[in-house]
């Protein structure tokens, strides 16, 4: 019997006796070692006994870890599985002072050339009488890999929520857990960690505070998403307009909610802006009494300013405006001027004028004038027209009172010029009428001479009573529907030989004009009486054009206080190169008994007879002229279809 030192290099082993004690102490040992065995074998978990960097001992579940199915690690070298040699050595140092070492991560290169991540706990121990160490390793690759899939998620997340280019808040527990960058402007914030960890409702306005915290408390039991107008505090205490929308989330693992805050100090400041310049705008419109109107041509949609409401005799807020309610305010027969407006502006893509009658429900009649301009979307195309309108129904009352105080001046005037003429032809009837009573105490008394005179002022007196009832748009028109080219053909001709040789009647006449409804008697009469008056214009001679020729005017035409609303129209004129009229007499041409001949040659009644048998005929009159340049009548004729 003796001692022997062990492989640890310190210990003893147990005295040997003879041969049979020998055999009665192997037998569990056996036993044991059996049971190791399988124990390894059977493991759930990798298990491996190395020593001095080599393998001793490793389960089939160890095999498969480094990918050594039908091979055998027994004999390897540790580091021919680790890459890392420095992680390797540090690994070594650190079992070599310790007894134990607890999961330790490193990385382990399989015999595939899979790299995986273990988690290596390793206990010092005897191994067949000999030094070494148990490990057991735990394959955390797939675990790593979803951590780092995990990481890279977040991290991919958490750079979205900063691309956000309104301010993002997360809290959970109410307190904040995470703000983007955008954040840290909108509550004049320098860095994240003047905010994370804070109480959340603090960065609210006081008086929203308790709001906020009903809505949370609602998202986190029904889980759903609100959005809302609110007010939050900046860093410096100041207050500024948000808009919040807020839902539930999950935040590393904690229920919390995720708002995004919108700062609309810049918004609220320009829709108060806004709203100024609206309610100006407004009351500028209610003072100039006008207001403007859309129709979105699809669907015939239409809108109406306040004012335009009040015009209407409308209540904005309680009124409901539909395209009949607004057509109906209009009078039946000013309607095709408007919806004639309409089309006109929507044809022609030009601004375009109207002036129209309304009957409020009262009864009150008010007068609109304005101008529709067509709008078009991106492609081009016309999809609303704008309009705006105003009440000129004071202005056009102050005009019937003036052309009624015109009027009165006329008739006086016309009273005094009928009175002075019917005497002097009174004054032949009557002086005849008595001499011939008395022919038989008259010798040489020229009776038929005398019959004459009474025939010839009867007739005068019969002329001066038409020329009175042209003017005053009451005699008997004939009209008829006609181009016009023929009768004004036929005119001219008679002109031609009535003329003076000093004078050249030229034309330009359309060569199919179109046709339009008016008496051709009283038109010829009206053409004789300008072309007489151009005469008059040019004593020492010169050119008079008479023109004949169609005219689509796209908009309203103010020619010499004479406003002649669009449409299409027949129009004949007479120009003139004479004297021309003075500007200061040019808008009394049409009145009665205003001339600019000399005295004696003429009665002031021609033009006044021509403007009243064209507005009896519904048409239109203008002048046009400059001092030694000539002058231009023209009369339009609505055309007739």
């Amino acid at each position: 019997m003796g001692d022997r030192m062990g492989p640890l290099g310190k210990g003893f082993l147990a005295f040997m006796t003879d041969q049979q004690d020998h055999e009665k102490e192997a037998e569990p040992q056996l036993e044991h070692n059996f049971l190791f065995q399988n124990l390894m074998d059977g493991a759930a978990i990798a298990v491996v006994i190395t020593w001095d960097g080599e393998f001793l001992l490793a389960n089939e579940y160890a095999h498969e870890v480094y990918d050594m199915q039908g091979k055998s690690l027994i004999g390897m070298k540790t580091a021919d599985f680790h890459p890392d040699r420095e992680e390797h050595e540090k690994f070594v140092a650190l079992i070599e002072s310790n007894d134990r070492v607890k999961n330790y991560r490193m990385n382990m290169l399989s015999a595939k050339g899979n790299l995986k991540t273990l988690l290596f706990t390793t206990s010092r121990g005897v191994y067949k009488g000999k030094p070494a160490y148990y490990t057991v390793l735990q394959d955390f690759t797939e675990l790593v890999q979803s951590q780092k899939v995990l990481q890279d998620q977040r991290s991919q997340h958490r750079e979205v929520l900063e691309l956000i280019p309104d301010g993002l808040l997360i809290q959970v527990g109410g307190v904040v857990r995470f703000v983007n960058h955008s954040a840290l402007q909108t509550f004049g914030l320098e860095n994240k960690t003047q905010i994370i960890g804070t109480p959340s409702n603090e960065w609210a306005a006081p008086r929203m505070r308790q709001k906020m915290l009903d809505l949370r408390s609602q998202l986190e039991r029904d889980e759903s998403t609100v959005n809302y107008d609110s007010w939050h505090r900046r860093l410096d205490g100041s207050e500024f307009p948000t808009h919040v929308s807020a839902r539930t989330i999950v935040w590393e693992g904690e229920v919390g909610t995720l708002n995004i805050i919108r700062d609309m100090s810049h918004t609220q400041k320009y829709m108060d802006e806004l709203h100024r310049k609206d309610h100006e705008m407004e009351l500028a419109q209610e003072v100039g009494q006008m207001g403007h109107w859309r129709i979105v041509l699809d669907g015939l949609k239409v809108t109406w300013s306040r004012s335009l409401y009040e015009i209407h005799g409308m209540d904005p807020d309680k009124d409901v405006l539909t395209m009949d309610k607004a057509v109906s305010r209009v009078f039946p027969s000013d309607r095709k001027i408007m919806m004639d407006a309409i089309n006109n502006a929507i044809r022609t893509k030009a601004p375009t004028q109207y002036e129209v009658r309304l009957r409020l429900g009262d009864g009150e009649i008010r007068y609109m004038a304005g101008k529709i301009i067509p709008e078009m979307n991106e492609d081009g195309w016309i999809d609303s027209v704008f309009g705006v309108s105003l009440n000129v129904t004071e202005q056009r009352l102050l005009e019937d009172k003036l052309r009624q105080s015109q009027k009165m001046e006329a008739v006086g005037q016309l009273t005094g010029g009928i009175a002075h003429d019917f005497n002097n032809l009174l004054a032949i009837i009557q002086g005849n009428a008595e001499l011939l009573l008395e022919e038989n105490s008259v010798p040489g008394l020229d009776r038929n001479k005398m019959l004459n005179s009474m025939i010839a002022a009867a007739d005068r007196g019969a002329e001066l009573t038409r020329n009175m009832l042209a003017f005053a748009r009451d005699q008997r028109l004939d009209p008829v529907v006609s181009s016009l080219k023929e009768p004004v053909l036929s005119t001219i001709s008679m002109l031609r030989r009535t003329i003076e040789e000093e004078i050249s009647i030229l034309t330009e006449l359309e060569d199919d004009p179109w046709n339009c409804r008016v008496d051709l008697g009283q038109l010829e009469n009206a053409l004789i009486n300008l072309v007489l008056n151009a005469r008059d214009a040019m004593p020492k001679g010169g050119d008079i054009t008479i023109s004949l020729e169609n005219s689509d005017l796209a908009s309203g035409l103010q020619v010499t206080g004479e406003y002649i609303p669009a449409g299409q129209y027949v129009v004949l004129s007479v120009a003139d190169t004479g004297m021309g009229i003075e500007p200061s007499k040019l808008a009394h041409v049409f009145e009665p008994f205003f001339t600019t001949k000399e005295v004696g040659r003429g009665t002031g009644l021609g033009l006044s007879m021509v403007y009243g048998f064209i507005k009896q005929s519904a048409g239109y009159v203008t002048v046009q002229s400059e001092l030694s340049e000539g002058t231009c009548l023209s009369l339009y004729l609505p055309r007739i279809a």
